[in-house]
């Protein structure tokens, strides 16, 4: 079921922009989201983007945790840290 979702979050994503249009600074109050028509005996390729989205709603802890410390890091290069 959860790889169901991760796929249904890939052709959500694809309907809508992409994952860049899909950041939070693109939503808006009344935002109107393209769903897709899943149907049970319909065959979708799991790709390295919708493994991806499993691995990130699977582990969100993990992978939230993962970004802020490369972020850190990027932030203590640039200050020169």
């Amino acid at each position: 079921m959860r790889l169901r979702r991760a796929m249904a979050l890939k052709k959500i994503m694809t309907l809508n922009g992409g994952s860049n249009q899909m950041r939070l600074k693109n939503f808006s109050v009344g935002k109107v989201l393209l769903m897709p028509e899943l149907k049970d005996d319909q065959i979708h390729l799991l790709d390295v983007e919708a493994a991806d989205l499993f691995f990130k709603t699977e582990h969100y802890y993990g992978a939230t945790l993962e970004e802020i410390e490369r972020q850190i890091d990027k932030l203590d290069e640039v200050l020169g840290l």
